[in-house]
């Protein structure tokens, strides 16, 4: 829930007290608690509504010691400082003071050891060395501009452009990605000169020298040799162990659409005896398969949740884009995010913490692309002549699918297009129709950049390599940093407990077909709740905010995203050709594209008139 920025210096220390200041002041939503440390080297702050996560408290001068700004949360914290205690590493307070301990006993090597959501900045007083740490899954995001003299940091991107040395100009090759894949994954943003933290990376500055390294480097180039049913007690005894983890003991509350991940995830809390709330958002003028409070409401009532929902009409959808798009540090294209907006505000002051079922879908392949992926591997048991002929027409059988109307990105080597072709929103030949001045960028950079994360794994089949890129992509950039930032705008703490960084990297050693059923995703984690939820609610049709959305786009959407993207204050014509959007828009509306696309144009065009232009929405 608390935010971290500052200044570290390259060459001589010499900082500017108006963009710590400013940097702080375009962060108000992290409450009024501002806690700071101005050493030589270094000016940090950090922010929260209750404790800032800082490191020495108070501003307390220590000798030799290591000072700590975090955004986030270590939930093994408590066990970490009994250790470095019993070895002499104490005494430690809060979260940043074991990391501070922590890097006093073992350096950067004690990243290994935390367990959490986190982004932060440590300063070695005795070498003057910084280093700046983001989580292995990039729960928490972290966002950099070097000039020559200096280095600033911040967890929210708009944060930066207090700088005068930034200008907020978009880069072409980024936009070419975002439209490409939908987000941005790191280290790139839209912005030329910003970057952010790749996830389990760490930066570390020392005598004007600035290194990046991946500390997170877990086993995966082998897979566990355990059979689906062992897989499937190995991975129930983890879930309940990592729920037992996040559990902090306090009230908390579990987003429930009446599905099966949160349905789970509501009964392994009561399960461990702790009081639960559940909460549930509802439309008043949608049909009954499209409306989650039912299934909610009997999922709450068996499973002996206090259940609370919020009703608002559908038209309000209108309203939420502009919100989202002053929340959100980056455009994405997810379509369920205006809606989120509310079901997160309706836990405001009846629970601190709030978990969710988010992140099972990319985690588990549950996304439309991956049968493609199954389907190609199959054919390499079949014989040679008979395999060549399903090889060739699985590999058109994308340019067929839902996921994007002709889904290779690039016509490129066969090993890497199997791998990375289901991950295209707008494939190569769309975006030269789309874009007002042709090819924007390098078309080769999307698949550079998807490339680089799939090297621990690649030597591991094609399925395994695209779910190990998901995670460390998608997961981040377009589910938790943007739900984790509108949760934050009403300072509550959000928890994805299927999609812990232990989970994920347990799932990384098992043969990727557990995760699949019949090119469906989810198999595993299906198994593994059936024990736990009644039937019919693990087997209950899927509901999604994203529906509503799609079904907001079939009315009234259609004439206000037209308006959005090609009215008369529309910057999106300046770069996209106006009859290709409007057919795109009309497409949108009968249902017969995938409401992604749309959703991205108009979170990209609102965030740039938002961040870059200052104009009203």
């Amino acid at each position: 829930m608390g935010g971290i920025c500052g200044q570290i210096a390259l060459e001589s220390p010499q900082f500017e007290e108006s963009i710590l200041n400013g940097m702080v002041t375009r962060m108000p939503r992290r409450g009024p608690q501002v806690a700071e440390l101005r050493r030589p080297g270094i000016w940090f702050a950090a922010l929260d509504p209750e404790e800032p996560g800082i490191w020495p408290p108070n501003g307390r001068e220590m000798v030799r010691d290591f000072s700590v700004v975090l955004d986030g949360t270590i939930d093994n914290a408590a066990d970490l400082a009994r250790d470095l205690e019993r070895n002499g590493f104490g005494p430690v307070e809060g979260s940043a003071g074991v990391i501070a301990a922590g890097f006093r006993a073992s350096g950067p090597d004690f990243l290994e050891k935390l367990q959490g959501s986190f982004a932060a900045a440590v300063h070695d007083h005795d070498t003057e060395t910084t280093w700046l740490v983001r989580d292995p899954f990039g729960t928490r995001p972290l966002y950099l501009h070097r000039t020559r003299r200096r280095l600033i940091f911040a967890t929210d991107l708009r944060a930066l452009l207090v700088d005068p040395s930034v200008r907020p100009d978009l880069d072409p090759a980024q936009l070419r990605v975002l439209l490409s894949l939908g987000f941005n994954p790191a280290p790139q943003t839209l912005l030329k000169g910003i970057h952010k933290m790749p996830p389990g990376h760490l930066i570390r500055i020392a005598h004007g020298k600035v290194d990046v390294i991946r500390y997170d480097q877990p086993e995966t180039r082998s897979e566990l040799d355990l059979s689906f049913s062992a897989a499937v007690d190995g991975y129930r005894f983890l879930l309940d162990r990592v729920v037992r983890r996040c559990d902090s003991g306090g009230r908390m509350g579990v987003l429930l659409s009446g599905g099966s991940d949160s349905s789970a995830l509501v009964y392994l809390r009561a399960r461990a005896g702790g009081p639960v709330s559940s909460f549930a958002l509802g439309f008043s003028d949608v049909d009954e398969l499209e409306d989650e409070r039912i299934p909610a409401w009997q999922a709450a009532r068996a499973l002996g949740a206090m259940h609370r929902e919020k009703l608002i009409p559908s038209d309000e959808i209108a309203s939420l884009f502009p919100i989202a798009a002053r929340t959100l540090e980056e455009p994405v294209a997810s379509a369920w995010i205006p809606p989120y907006v509310r079901l997160i505000e309706s836990t405001v002051g009846q629970v601190p913490i709030v978990w969710t079922g988010q992140g099972v879908g990319p985690v588990h392949g549950e996304e439309t692309g991956w049968k493609w992926l199954l389907l190609r591997e199959s054919v390499d048991v079949l014989p040679p002549i008979v395999g060549r002929v399903f090889s060739g027409v699985a590999r058109r059988l994308p340019a067929l699918g839902r996921q994007s109307g002709g889904s290779r990105i690039l016509a490129v080597q066969e090993e890497r297009e199997r791998v990375l072709s289901p991950f295209a929103l707008f494939d190569d030949a769309s975006l030269s129709r789309l874009l007002r001045a042709g090819h924007i960028g390098d078309a080769e950079t999307t698949l550079r950049i998807l490339d680089r994360w799939r090297e621990p794994v690649r030597d591991r089949d094609p399925l395994t390599q695209a779910l190990h890129i998901r995670s460390r992509t998608f997961l981040p950039e377009a589910v938790f940093v943007p739900a984790g930032r509108i949760a934050a705008e009403s300072r509550i703490a959000l928890r994805f407990p299927f999609a812990d960084a232990e989970v994920i990297r347990w799932l990384d050693r098992l043969p990727a077909v557990y995760r699949l059923d019949g090119g469906h995703g989810k198999r595993l984690h299906r198994e593994a709740l059936s024990e736990w939820i009644p039937a019919d609610v693990l087997v209950r049709p899927k509901r999604s905010l994203a529906s509503v959305v799609s079904r907001w786009f079939r009315g009234p959407g259609r004439d206000r995203a037209a308006d959005w993207l090609l009215g008369p204050n529309a910057w999106m014509p300046s770069i996209l050709d106006g009859v290709r959007v409007r057919r795109l828009i009309e497409d949108t509306s009968r249902g017969a594209v995938p409401i992604d696309r749309l959703t991205l144009l108009i979170h990209l065009e609102l965030w740039v008139r938002e961040t870059l232009l200052g104009r009203d929405q």
